[in-house]
C-alpha cells in the first residue's frame, strides 16, 4: 500500500472517532446529562451546567483533532487502547448478567457469545500491548466493533429510540470502531 493511500486511510479512522465523541457530546446536550459512562454524582454543585460543558467540549474536541499531537502521542494512544480492550474483555464476565442481554435473541447460547467477545477483547488487548499481532488484533477489533452496531446497537435503538441509553451506546460503538481503526492504522504505519 502507497503511503498516500495508508494516511488517505488513516483520516478516515480519525473522522470516525472524531464523529463517534462528537455523538457522544450531543447526547450529552440533548439529554441536559452526562453521558452513562460518566457517573457524577447528581449532589454534584452546578452538575447541569458542567454536563453542558462536557457535551460541547466533546462535540469541539471531535471535530477538531490536531494531527501533529495526534502523531505525537499515538504509541500512548496505542498503549491505552490496549489496556482499555483488556479492561472491556475483564468486564465481560464480571458483568456477564450486563453483557448477555446485548446478545442479539437469535443466536444460540448467550453466556457462550458474552464470554467469548470478552476473551476477544482481552486477547486483542494483549496482542497490541505486546506488539505481537498487534496489526491483526486491531484490525479485528474493530471489525468487531462494526459488527456491534448492526447485529446489537443499532436494533436496540430502532426498537426504542427514545432512549437515550440506546443513543449513547451507538455513540459510544461509533467512537470504539473508530479508535480501533485510529489503532489499526498507526500500527499499520509502526510497522513499515
Amino acid at each position: 500500500m502507497r503511503r498516500g493511500t495508508l494516511v488517505s486511510m488513516m483520516a478516515y479512522g480519525s473522522r470516525l472517532y472524531g464523529l463517534g465523541v462528537m455523538a457522544l457530546g450531543l447526547c450529552g446536550l440533548a439529554w441536559r446529562d452526562f453521558d452513562l459512562g460518566q457517573p457524577v454524582p447528581t449532589s454534584f454543585p452546578q452538575r447541569v451546567a458542567l454536563a453542558y460543558v462536557a457535551g460541547a467540549f466533546m462535540v469541539v474536541a471531535g471535530a477538531e483533532i490536531d494531527a501533529p499531537l495526534r502523531a505525537r502521542l499515538t504509541r500512548v494512544g496505542q498503549r491505552a487502547f490496549g489496556i482499555c480492550a483488556i479492561l472491556f474483555g475483564g468486564a465481560h464476565f464480571i458483568y456477564l448478567n450486563f453483557t448477555i442481554p446485548f446478545v442479539p435473541k437469535w443466536l444460540p447460547d448467550p453466556t457462550f457469545w458474552a464470554y467469548s467477545t470478552g476473551i476477544a477483547h482481552i486477547a486483542a488487548g494483549v496482542a497490541i500491548l505486546t506488539g505481537m499481532h498487534a496489526l491483526l488484533a486491531a484490525i479485528l477489533l474493530t471489525l468487531m466493533y462494526a459488527s456491534f452496531t448492526p447485529l446489537v446497537h443499532l436494533p436496540m435503538l430502532l426498537g426504542d429510540p427514545s432512549s437515550r441509553a440506546n443513543w449513547s451506546e451507538n455513540a459510544l460503538n461509533l467512537a470504539l470502531i473508530g479508535v480501533a481503526w485510529v489503532v489499526a492504522d498507526s500500527t499499520a504505519g509502526r510497522s513499515r
